[in-house]
């Protein structure tokens, strides 16, 4: 996927700091899954300079 998105220009955001405490049920992030996922984003946002 991060491939396809450089060959095309489209920003990639690789979530992958999450384990398996990270998830409710193996597939759907519980809170602190989602707390983590935030700060990736938010970082990323401001790394970007959109917030």
């Amino acid at each position: 996927m991060q491939e396809v998105c450089q060959k095309h220009g489209v920003h990639f955001l690789n979530i992958m700091a999450l384990n398996n405490e990270d998830f409710e049920d193996g597939l759907h992030p519980n809170a602190t899954g989602h707390q983590k996922i935030f700060e990736q984003v938010k970082d990323f946002l401001e790394e970007q300079n959109w917030i």
